[in-house]
């Protein structure tokens, strides 16, 4: 019996224990046109008061939020990164509340560490701590070809494919099944939209009937791919007809 009752005093400190356990809910996402936003989301447990809110860019702290200090909510912007950092309540004492930090992106980003440390008030100063790496990582968009140009006389094609990224796109063509090196391509970063946009360009000939040209664009990081969805164009459409259609555009556009 001695041992059962044991057991049981165990369990029951060991809930306790965790009930007194404040919880951080920590996230990031991307935002077009800007950068980052992470958000930090606490809940103290019952009874308990918010002492401080600390935040940590690759373990250095660079922002506290003090409500006996700053009142019911703070904010700062920070020039040299281009952060903007906003915390407050959202009940009574603190004990839930807030910290959204808006990392807008200048140039191009690397990876970084950024933690959220919560502390309650004396004198249990309960400590909770959550930490989330912020990947410099945003997926690639679809592919878009664009015909740059096209000779119906010796039925060449020069194909344009564009896709953004982060980090730069890599453009792959393929013309029917087979893989073919571009002609020409290149990337630069945004300062707009905040990721690297990608362009490449192929030339191949009508008389590849049947053979489409496609795009399909990967970004590569960490030993992962991760692909868009290709884009496909085909000269060969329809055929000759077509062939005489395009010739005759062009035949009528020169005489305008």
């Amino acid at each position: 019996m001695m041992i059962v009752f044991k057991k049981v005093v165990v369990i029951l400190l060991f809930s306790i224990e965790f009930s007194c356990s404040s919880m951080i809910d920590l996230t990031q996402k991307w935002i077009p046109n800007a950068g980052w936003e992470v958000d930090c989301l606490w809940t103290l447990v019952e009874n308990d008061e918010l002492q401080s809110v600390r935040l940590y860019n690759n373990g250095q702290q660079f922002f506290i939020y003090r409500p006996e200090i700053n009142g019911t909510s703070k904010s700062e912007y920070y020039r040299t990164r281009a952060w903007d950092v906003r915390c407050r309540e959202t009940s009574e004492k603190g004990v839930t509340g807030a910290c959204v930090v808006s990392a807008e992106l200048i140039k191009p980003p690397q990876d970084f560490n950024f933690t959220c440390e919560v502390s309650g008030e004396r004198p249990t100063f309960r400590i909770e701590t959550k930490s989330i790496l912020v990947s410099a990582s945003v997926p690639p968009s679809d592919a878009h070809i664009s015909v740059a140009t096209m000779d119906s006389e010796s039925g060449r094609v020069t194909l344009n494919c564009t896709s953004s990224g982060l980090p730069s796109p890599t453009l792959i063509w393929t013309i029917g099944a087979q893989r073919v090196p571009p002609d020409f391509s290149s990337s630069a970063w945004n300062y707009t939209t905040k990721v690297y946009d990608a362009w490449s360009a192929v030339s191949y000939s009508w008389a590849d009937a049947g053979l489409p040209a496609t795009c399909t664009p990967e970004t590569h990081r960490r030993g992962r791919t991760t692909p868009a969805a290709p884009a496909q164009y085909s000269g060969a459409r329809g055929g000759a007809g077509e062939r005489d259609l395009v010739a005759l555009v062009l035949a009528v556009a020169a005489l305008l």
